[in-house]
């Protein structure tokens, strides 16, 4: 055989293992979801309500890696204070399908519409968006202003994107195939370090973690996350989509970590440039773990915004 063709055949493979090894994986065990699970157009949708019938609703958006876990604290205690809440995994982690497609902006807010349309929620809502959650929903805001009451943003991205990389992860997140073969062979290490760095911090859901470990294992979640890194949900105009929302009149108030080495807390003078109207709100000793480290500031924060601009 000639060499170049057996060269040819070891880069192939090489390009190959990781793939192959991702159709290997376990997938997701969906009789083991703790909530419910809606069939949408795009794939199957695990989701979960909080607090009674007819109290002022709220729709929460996870961020990348974990998954709408993230939530449960300050959805328990929203639930207690007699506010309707729905939280939902994003395809590709928790207990959702992988979904069917790249997970591009319409992607991800289609997913949105889809479970909205099916547990049959018409009014108006707070929405709330942590992390990658705090770019879809203001895309969704923007396309839905009449649905949207008042939006909270936990540590949001869309705010940072480009400045933080070196020029060769710039090359990678902006290339789709080069991104999902990277995060294929790498990503899942460089998360588990970080989780394990992050256990033993004060935190509100005490299973978090173990959660965060599990995701890095289930079918479908290196390439869900790597998918969101490298399509236009970061790489968008989301400046347009801030000032679309301040046009609107929307009500929006950003919280973020004092000590958080992921979405730094500088940003909110960036948000405060696209949308003057917005405000924010610091929580000094919090990370990027905000949700699920300090539900009590994020629910007094939510609480006195909406009661300050009478969004409720």
């Amino acid at each position: 055989m000639d060499y170049l063709a057996i060269a040819a055949l070891i880069v192939a493979a090489i390009i190959a293992a990781p793939f192959v090894r991702e159709r290997f994986r376990k997938p997701v065990d969906l009789s083991k979801a703790p909530g419910s699970l809606a069939k949408l157009s795009q794939g199957i949708t695990h989701y979960r309500w909080f607090g009674p019938d007819g109290g002022p609703m709220v729709v929460c958006v996870h961020g990348q890696t974990t998954p709408s876990d993230a939530y449960l604290a300050v959805a328990q205690k929203l639930a207690a204070k007699g506010y309707r809440v729905l939280i939902y995994d994003i395809y590709g982690r928790g207990f959702s399908s992988d979904g069917n497609g790249p997970q591009t902006r319409d992607f991800l807010v289609r997913q949105l519409e889809d479970l909205l349309a099916d547990q049959g929620v018409t009014g108006k809502f707070a929405i709330m968006g942590y992390s990658m959650g705090g770019i879809i929903a203001p895309i969704y805001a923007k396309r839905y202003p009449e649905r949207v009451s008042s939006m909270t943003l936990l540590v949001p991205g869309g705010f940072w994107w480009a400045e933080k990389f070196s020029r060769m992860t710039k090359i990678i997140a902006s290339h789709p195939l080069i991104a999902d073969w990277v995060y294929a062979v790498r990503g899942s290490q460089i998360l588990r370090i970080g989780i394990e760095a992050s256990m033993g911090e004060k935190i509100d859901v005490p299973e978090i973690h173990q959660i965060q470990l599990d995701q890095l294992d289930r079918r479908g979640f290196r390439y869900a996350v790597s998918s969101a890194i490298s399509r236009d949900l970061f790489h968008g105009d989301n400046q347009a989509v801030h000032k679309a929302i301040e046009k609107a009149g929307i009500p929006v108030l950003g919280i973020w970590g004092g000590v958080d080495d992921v979405i730094p807390p500088e940003r909110a003078d960036v948000l405060s440039a696209w949308n003057s109207h917005a405000r924010n709100f610091v929580v000094q000793d919090a990370g990027h773990g905000l949700p699920y480290t300090h539900s009590d500031e994020v629910v007094a924060a939510f609480e006195t915004f909406l009661k300050e601009t009478k969004a409720a």
